[in-house]
């Protein structure tokens, strides 16, 4: 008998351990909304929103420099690429102003698309980088004539019909 004894006890330690039997186990509760638990953060954490990258005071003069001579910006992801360091667009945008001086486009053109002009007839090698902050003059009129001709029904001839003094 004792042997029976020990050969159950056995087998009902061996159930318990494998999992077969769940004696006391607590029923799980569904969830309740009004019991719901949320973590709380660190007051300094709270408080901080979203990482925002804005602008420099000097991109934004930038910007507004160039929408003074008819240069806007086809997507608004392209604009922000005068904040960035590594693109050539803010030292562009200078040469193209510095080129404008005291004259603006009569209608209005995409920086992009004049970039993309001008790198062309560079050979696909953009390289806007001078010294004196300076682009090839002749290339950059083809740029903003080409520029033009893809966007308006007005076809232009010349840079001169493109382009009036700065009020």
């Amino acid at each position: 008998m004792k042997a029976a004894i020990i050969a159950a006890s056995a087998t009902i330690i061996a159930a318990l351990i494998a999992g077969v039997v769940k004696l006391l186990e607590p029923k799980p509760t569904p969830p309740n909304p009004d019991n719901h638990r949320t973590l709380k953060l660190p007051q300094t954490i709270q408080k901080k929103s979203p990482l925002r990258i804005s602008p420099s005071p000097s991109v934004e003069k930038l910007a507004q420099d160039l929408q003074a001579v008819n240069i806007s910006f086809s997507a608004r992801e392209l604009r922000n690429q005068l904040n960035n360091s590594y693109s050539q667009y803010p030292q562009f945008a200078n040469g193209c102003l510095k080129f404008l001086e005291n004259r603006r486009l009569k209608q209005e053109l995409f920086f992009d698309m004049i970039f993309w002009n001008y790198t062309q007839e560079l050979g696909g090698k953009p390289n806007p980088n001078s010294p004196d902050g300076n682009l090839d003059a002749e290339i950059l009129k083809a740029a903003m004539v080409t520029a033009h001709n893809g966007r308006y029904s007005n076809k232009a001839s010349s840079f001169e019909d493109i382009v009036e003094p700065k009020e």
